[in-house]
């Protein structure tokens, strides 16, 4: 299973989690080095949708808040866990 896929948009890079998704530090890595190949080196803002994921470790949500490869996040979910799954990452 792909736990996520990602995209170029416009001037928009988006990230779509898999539902199920277990996001680990080697997983936060992968995403990171695809995210930064699409954005050929330019900041730009990252949509992220979350629907399903199972969790994120500690390891993948500190070296996620640590990369400063965006201008502006958002993340979408859809129901409660999406939403402290969200606040986890923030």
């Amino acid at each position: 299973m792909d736990q996520f896929v990602v995209a170029r948009e416009d001037d928009v890079l988006v990230l779509r989690w898999a539902p199920g998704a277990c996001i680990t530090h080697a997983v936060a890595v992968e995403v990171a080095a695809a995210l930064r190949q699409l954005s050929k080196g330019r900041i730009l803002p990252l949509l992220v949708t979350m629907r399903g994921i199972d969790g994120v470790t500690l390891q993948a949500r500190l070296g996620m808040n640590a990369y400063r490869g965006f201008n502006a996040v958002a993340l979408v979910g859809d129901g409660p866990v999406d939403e402290v799954l969200a606040g986890f990452a923030h």
